[in-house]
């Protein structure tokens, strides 16, 4: 149901049709379950194909969402008090585990940007550039522009493929002179194994950004740790 609601079923000419043939088969199946054909409606395996998609991919953005909820919480700390850059030592991990998955799911753009806030988070570390005022704001809106995209991406796939990054303000923004594409709706089949091949391909990305995460902070190795039981969770719904 949610994913009917989501997907904006109403709109689709064959949905009084397939409402009618829904109906048809429970009328079918309470008046002599005996005879009741119990072979899928196409249309429905399709649905729920794309019902385990989104599924996956949302396990993937919370924890996402986390990790940069993280960053920005540790940028708030360091902006308060600029002695306190002991702080931004959870942000280079937490985005270089970002940047894999974004890398592992074709969002090269956002994976890009996560790269060049980690680059100006290793000045601050390593070279102790003091940022100015804005200096700031390029780092915070950088890092608000890939919380935006992520969270796109659990709403319209379609839509999140338009965005690109802005070097020169080092931000993510949308193109929205860049078509919607449709959404592709895949077989049973194609759909288990790309899902197994996504979760192998995102789980060892996620572990070789982890390796530094677990030296450099607790906050990153536990990030690390959920984005692998993401793609656990990945790999179980490519395999029913």
């Amino acid at each position: 149901m949610e994913e009917a609601l989501a997907g904006a079923l109403r709109s689709n000419p064959a949905y009084d049709d397939r409402a009618q043939e829904l109906a048809a088969r429970i009328s079918s199946l309470l008046a002599n379950p005996d005879a009741f054909d119990p072979t899928p409606l196409p249309w429905l395996v399709a649905l729920s194909n794309q019902a385990s998609e989104r599924m996956t991919q949302a396990a993937f953005v919370n924890e996402l969402k986390h990790n940069l909820s993280t960053c920005e919480q540790a940028l708030d700390d360091y902006f308060r008090d600029e002695t306190a850059v002991n702080r931004l030592e959870t942000v280079e991990p937490l985005l270089a585990e970002t940047s894999a998955v974004l890398t592992v799911l074709e969002y090269g753009d956002a994976a890009q940007a996560c790269r060049a806030i980690s680059k100006q988070v290793d000045d601050i570390i390593r070279a102790r550039v003091t940022l100015n005022d804005a200096g700031r704001a390029r780092l915070a809106d950088g890092l608000s522009s890939v919380g935006f995209f992520v969270e796109t991406m659990l709403q319209s796939a379609s839509r999140a493929r338009r965005f690109r990054f802005d070097a020169q303000r080092g931000m993510l923004f949308e193109d929205t002179s860049i078509p919607e594409t449709p959404e592709e709706v895949v077989s049973e089949a194609d759909s288990n194994a790309l899902l197994r091949s996504f979760a192998d391909e995102a789980s060892a990305g996620v572990e070789q950004a982890a390796d530094a995460s677990h030296e450099a902070a607790p906050e990153a190795a536990v990030a690390a740790a959920g984005l692998t039981a993401a793609a656990g969770l990945a790999a179980a719904q490519g395999c029913r």
